[in-house]
């Protein structure tokens, strides 16, 4: 099991006793290794590691990519959308509760501009009434990147 971080091993030792039952990996095998994933199905899912409905992961081609994923498997009816940059982690993380709160998916940025796999999937979703946020600063999220977003949202 050396392939989880340190900061997992209560987890690792647990499991049942802290009532985890389903586990979902954001990322790619690049991101999260192929190996760390099937030592998380062997302790999550002792019976059955093969279980899909135990471990699921949530990728795309990039980091973009994976927060729409994210945001179409856990917010298939939003109307709420959160860009934060997808360049440096702390105003991603920093905007989880957040987003929570309005029941908004997470939709990652880039510095100088919002991506196109996240502007497609805001289109998709479009309605009225759907609103937007857009968290971080201007040195995390450029003004033409906030244009960008705010551009796809109804008027």
């Amino acid at each position: 099991m050396a392939n989880l971080p340190g900061a997992h091993w209560g987890f690792v030792l647990k499991p049942r006793q802290v009532g985890i039952k389903k586990v979902y990996i954001a990322g790619g095998p690049m991101a999260v290794s192929s190996e760390a994933e099937a030592e998380t199905r062997a302790i999550v899912c002792p019976r059955n590691p093969a279980d899909p409905n135990c471990v699921q992961r949530h990728a795309g081609a990039d980091r973009y990519g994976t927060s729409v994923a994210i945001a179409a498997h856990h917010f298939p009816s939003a109307t709420n959308f959160v860009a934060a940059t997808g360049v440096n982690w702390p105003d991603s993380i920093a905007a989880g509760p957040f987003a929570a709160r309005r029941g908004a998916p997470i939709l990652l940025s880039e510095t100088d501009n919002f991506d196109e796999i996240p502007s497609r999937y805001m289109v998709s979703k479009l309605a009225p009434g759907n609103r937007g946020w857009v968290v971080g600063g201007p040195a995390a999220v450029s003004a033409a990147a906030e244009w960008d977003f705010r551009s796809v949202l109804p008027k």
